[in-house]
């Protein structure tokens, strides 16, 4: 679904309480909060008629609040305190929240900020904005100044709250923060702008301008870990289910899975524009996105699940059949082993017993060997040993080594 809008959109957020409900600020200073209507089922007579059908015919939005605000709308944020739809609108030196109550909005506090604002989080009792020149400044939901965070030279990109606090900044520097605002860690600055951030488990992938993710672990971020090219600027990142979605400067929005963290391809292009802008609905069934252009683009993404799980499956297939190979390279092994070493091994065990596998069939259970002398001890670890060293020979490539030099001089020498 497409959305005409009134002019370029600023910021969008999807309302947490309604799926079909998302909120947008445009450059022309509005505020609009917009619903999502599909389309009206058509009598026969209609069907066949020659007529032009209106929007009512087609999934379409209708406009439910509409606010005239006093600067451009840089972010906006959605959450619901007790029963309540609390709004904050975050412009360009001013915190405005607002509440939504029978499509009416009311305005309940504002926080003036001498710098300019560039991003905001909010989370349960606490509110950070982030400022072009690197502050972040904590309140509580009072809006009293807690503290000022000063770590940052440059721009504030993003925030992200969850096990932890976040931030990235202009400067190329990952900021790990505990919720008492002590940094508890930082990564090493590389030499170019962190555009957005993504926290999961003990990891933050960080986008950045060079067209590169690179995926840092939080308990010792000095160096990322693994690093990933796209074709483009990262502007955007979201959570969706397991998955990341990343917008590119070139319009394309693909998709991250986090274990393993990889590329899933390209899920949609809205154009030749940058996807700025990107959110997801309360039953991560849509996803709205947008930037640079008086148009918001809703795609339905109920079937990437789908491709999520079908994508688990085969990573579960992948590490079962190395299990497998790995199982067939010790047979293998055991089967050169000498017959008596064998013989005493299998003395040790019991293997009268079956149960059912999970996987269907039977499998030997088995049990511990009576290891309660010491000469079998030494019997045992001795066989253990030399198995090992086999495999070592094996893994190492050394085996038969000689051999092969040999055939190589013969052919050179033949040549």
């Amino acid at each position: 679904l497409s959305i005409e809008t009134e002019g370029t959109v600023t910021a969008v957020q999807f309302s947490p309480d309604s799926p079909l409900t998302l909120a947008y600020g445009t450059i022309l200073k509005q505020f609009v909060i917009r619903k999502l209507v599909g389309p009206e089922v058509m009598t026969d007579s209609e069907v066949d008629s020659d007529i032009d059908f209106e929007n009512r015919y087609k999934p379409h939005s209708e406009i439910i609040v509409k606010l005239q605000t006093n600067d451009v709308i840089r972010q906006i944020m959605w959450e619901i305190v007790d029963q309540k739809n609390i709004i904050y609108l975050c412009q360009k030196k001013m915190l405005q929240i607002y509440e939504l109550s029978d499509d009416k909005l009311t305005l309940l506090d504002e926080y003036p900020v001498k710098q300019l604002i560039s991003t905001i989080f909010v989370d349960n009792d606490q509110i950070l904005i982030g400022c072009d020149n690197g502050d972040v400044m904590c309140l509580n939901k009072s809006l009293k100044l807690l503290k000022t965070l000063q770590d940052a030279a440059d721009y504030i990109s993003q925030i992200q709250m969850n096990n932890y606090i976040s931030i990235t900044s202009g400067d190329g520097t990952l900021y790990i923060y505990d919720y008492d605002y002590k940094r508890i860690n930082l990564s090493a600055t590389e030499e170019l702008d962190f555009t957005a951030h993504i926290q999961f488990g003990d990891f933050c992938a960080v986008g950045t301008n060079d067209n590169k993710i690179l995926l840092y672990k939080t308990s010792n971020p000095v160096l990322p870990v693994q690093k990933m090219k796209f074709t483009a600027e990262i502007e955007v990142m979201q959570h969706y289910e397991r998955i990341i979605l990343v917008g590119l400067s070139n319009g394309q929005l693909r998709g991250l899975l986090q274990q393993p963290f990889k590329d899933t391809g390209i899920l949609a292009n809205i154009g030749k524009k940058p996807l700025l802008l990107l959110s997801t609905n309360a039953d991560q069934s849509l996803v709205v996105c947008g930037g640079g252009e008086a148009k918001l683009t809703v795609l339905n993404f109920g079937w990437l699940v789908g491709v999520e799980n079908e994508m688990e499956v085969q990573n579960g297939l992948q590490k079962e059949k190395e299990v497998i190979e790995i199982e067939e390279e010790f047979e293998e092994l055991e089967e050169e082993a000498e017959p008596s070493d064998l013989a005493q091994l299998s003395s040790d065990v019991d293997d009268s017993e079956e149960t059912e596998s999970e996987k269907g069939g039977y499998k030997k259970v088995i049990k511990p060997g009576h290891l309660d002398s010491d000469s079998s001890f030494s019997d045992f670890f001795k066989f253990d040993k030399k198995e090992m060293s086999h495999k070592d020979k094996v893994k190492s490539g050394s085996y038969g080594k000689g051999r092969k030099d040999s055939e190589k001089k013969e052919f050179f020498k033949d040549m």
